[in-house]
């Protein structure tokens, strides 16, 4: 279920954004995977297949966000945002957006 177990851990008038400007990048065998997949549905069934090189996800408080960086070393891939229960990513193979 890679992204869309988030779901299940969201408010249901929030969405969840996956930035690509972030420094986790897919690895190689991904990219095969991607690669290999029809091109109509590779961005949306990597996200909703596999976690591309984003290991764990934490969801803080934006107040905490710099004490929560230091302490795992970690980095902001995105945000949670008013919305209608939609999980958004900005793809790091193609740059489309896709909604899981």
């Amino acid at each position: 279920g890679a992204f869309t177990k988030l779901r299940g851990k969201m408010s249901k008038d929030a969405d969840v954004v996956i930035h690509n400007r972030h420094g986790l990048k897919p690895q190689g065998d991904f990219v095969q995977i991607y690669e290999a997949l029809p091109v109509e549905s590779n961005d949306e069934t990597m996200y909703r297949t596999f976690n591309c090189g984003i290991g764990m996800v934490l969801s803080v408080y934006e107040k905490d966000v710099s004490k929560v960086l230091a302490q795992t070393g970690g980095e902001v891939i995105g945000e949670v945002r008013p919305g209608d229960g939609k999980i958004v990513i900005e793809s790091m193979f193609s740059g489309k957006t896709v909604n899981i």
